[in-house]
């Protein structure tokens, strides 16, 4: 597409430079501006269009961001540092969606953001709100330098646009030290009246957060002392007690003899923009502790993997009567609780989804509600349903969303009380309210009697960040919420003050034909035959699988990487002699991990049997290993008797 720009006929004076690399947007934003008679000019290069806007300028720019040569983001920078353009209002349209590409947008001088794809009505809405912010600025900047008559003719006009638009615009009179006139923005902003303030200018003194007063009012007394511009931000507090930010500039209006008269001003609410800031940097710092837990977690699932196989296999060579085999079990249960907790360790860090199997949800709900409120003043109370149909989920991250609901209300409850756990079949028909497919469902309640949540927070629970708690996160519930979902289920709350809260989850039942998968601590270890290739990075990982395969009765060889595997792979099926299985650990650090090699063994050999492995149990693949060619998934660390139900499930099935 070659570069161009032209104009199109209109009816009015008011010209909007629209940028973007796609032909398609372009004409169809030209077409919904055009019929409401604004001058188009059209670009599909910004650097030519930048050019052209320092030549003829516009009066505002919509701009994409993502485009050839340079992005908005660098046009926008270049834009606002010529003078003749500085002022020139710039509306971001972009697909971009993230918070950090909004703030940046914010950030290098822009004044709105479109999310594409976009509505129509939006569009011109907010083309048509910046244009007359921008001319009544434009005009304001004359109507200041004019005389007092002047002024005065203008004033009409002047307010009528002052009166439309969402920023606070003031102006201030030295020699009355009042407050002559606020548009109606300030009353919805502010929650105060103009009248108010242009009675009394403490209203605006008594309006800011006790914690910014001072330095609102310094950085005033400083436009007054040094005779230029200022540009602050502060919180108010509203008289309903809801707090804000403002982001107010001031400037000195003189007389045609040089002497300052009066202070103009526009204050802007930027309370989401703060929140967005606030938001973006939790989620840095969450990444940022996500990564030092998930590399934590991954390297103590590697050692309690040596540790839960050792010990395994010392109690495949003891008799059950023996001490020793009593002392060694109950250690290695104390290493399955190990393994949970770095398991809600990883599932905080990574977020991953769901490795399920079908489960009985009243075992485990006892098992992480007792857990949960071990030495609080709290009780629980079960009424779960003898005939509970199964349910397919993670284990470990549904024993968070428990262990979260109940810290929750044991919180509410701060002298303690009772927390009843009830459990249900439901069928969920075509009419329901639920945002759920029809079908059979469990339900799972958890309700306590303390304090409830006020009406108007209910809605926000779930939000990610939002909580009443002085020391809270706000992630408990959002954590809680985003796994009931990566379920195919839904939750629900009801709640109300000093009557306490009610949650409901509902989890998809498991099909009529599904068994309770049990993988044994200690159970049966089955004996096979064939020859196992198993990769690791970890050499004394290596060492105990070797030992317990050629104890189940396996030829085992072994391997540290994926190019070694691929190699060796090769030369035994060349050889005549394939391996049955290989067992791949899917992160090997600065190497070759599970997933690239097991497509290039399914090149060699398409009927290959590959598990994969990993202490990051909450990778994708190993929630959805079989699409990326494995036919088998054992999450680290594990014992001998789950590794060997693993193998003798694929060794079972038709080759």
């Amino acid at each position: 597409m070659k570069n161009y720009i032209f104009n199109k006929s209109s009816n009015t004076n008011k010209t909007v430079l629209i940028i973007d690399d796609e032909k398609a947007n372009l004409d169809l934003l030209s077409k919904i501006l055009s019929e409401k008679e604004y001058n188009i000019r059209l670009a599909v290069n910004p650097v030519f269009a930048l050019h052209s806007a320092f030549y003829k300028p516009p009066d505002l720019v919509l701009l994409d961001i993502k485009m050839p040569e340079i992005d908005g983001f660098t046009f926008c920078e270049k834009f606002k540092k010529n003078p003749g353009t500085a002022n020139i209002p710039i509306i971001f349209i972009s697909a971009l969606n993230d918070t950090k590409s909004k703030i940046k947008a914010f950030e290098v001088g822009g004044v709105d953001y479109i999310t594409k794809p976009f509505n129509e009505s939006e569009v011109l809405a907010r083309v048509q709100a910046q244009m007359e912010l921008y001319f009544m600025r434009t005009q304001l900047e004359q109507l200041v330098l004019e005389r007092t008559e002047a002024l005065q003719i203008s004033k009409e006009r002047f307010e009528e646009m002052a009166d439309n638009i969402q920023d606070v615009f003031w102006l201030y009179d030295l020699e009355t030290q009042s407050v002559i006139y606020a548009n109606p923005a300030y009353e919805k902003i502010w929650g105060r009246s103009v009248k108010a303030l242009i009675e009394r200018f403490d209203e605006w003194r008594d309006s800011i957060h006790p914690d910014d007063r001072e330095y609102a009012e310094n950085s005033f007394n400083r436009l007054l002392e040094t005779g230029g511009g200022h540009s602050r931000e502060y919180r108010i507090i509203r008289p309903d007690g809801e707090v804000r930010w403002i982001a107010d500039n001031g400037f000195l209006v003189k007389n045609e003899n040089g002497k300052i008269v009066r202070l103009t001003g526009v204050a802007k609410d930027i309370t989401d923009k703060k929140k967005l800031e606030t938001q973006l940097q939790q989620v840095q710092k969450m990444e940022s502790i996500g990564t030092l837990a998930g590399g934590i977690a991954h390297d103590f699932n590697n050692m309690l993997g040596i540790i839960m196989g050792n010990i395994s296999l010392a109690l495949t060579m003891l008799n059950e009567n023996e001490t020793l085999y009593e002392i060694l079990s109950n250690v290695l249960k104390g290493s399955n609780k190990a393994k949970k907790l770095t398991h809600q360790l990883l599932t905080f860090a990574r977020g991953g989804a769901p490795i399920k199997k079908v489960m009985d949800m009243n075992r485990v709900i006892k098992d992480s509600a007792t857990f949960s409120i071990r030495g609080t003043a709290s009780t629980c109370y079960f009424d779960l349903a003898n005939d509970l149909w199964l349910v397919e989920i993670d284990e470990g991250q549904i024993n968070q969303v428990i262990g979260n609901l109940l810290i929750n209300a044991n919180q509410a409850m701060p002298n303690g009380g009772t927390i009843k756990l009830q459990t249900e079949n439901i069928c969920i028909e075509s009419n329901t309210a639920l945002p759920l497919p029809t079908g059979k469902y469990i339900k799972f309640t958890v309700e306590d009697d303390g304090c409830g949540i006020s009406k108007k927070y209910v809605q926000k629970i779930f939000d990610p960040y939002f909580t009443t708690k002085q020391k809270g996160s706000g992630l408990g519930l959002a954590t809680t919420y985003s796994i009931i979902k990566k379920h195919g289920g839904d939750i629900t709350v009801d709640s109300k003050i000093d009557k306490g809260t009610v949650f409901n989850i509902f989890l998809p039942a498991a099909s009529s034909e599904s068994k309770v998968e049990i993988m044994d601590d200690e159970g049966h270890v089955y004996v096979g035959d064939g020859k196992i290739l198993i990769m690791d990075d970890q050499v004394e990982i290596l060492d105990i699988l070797k030992k317990t395969l050629n104890q189940m009765g396996y030829e085992v060889a072994s391997t540290t990487d994926g190019t070694q595997t691929i190699k060796m792979y090769r030369k035994a099926l060349e050889a005549g002699s394939p391996f049955d299985l290989v067992l791949l650990d899917l992160t090997v650090p600065g190497g070759m991990g599970g997933a690239k090699t097991v497509i290039e063994l399914l090149k060699i050999d398409p009927t290959v049997k590959a598990v994969v492995s990993s202490g990051y149990s909450g990778d994708q693949i190993m929630a959805n290993y079989e699409d990326y060619g494995f036919c088998g998934v054992i999450p680290k660390p594990y014992t001998t008797s789950q590794l060997s139900e693993v193998l003798k499930k694929i060794f079972s099935k038709k080759r």
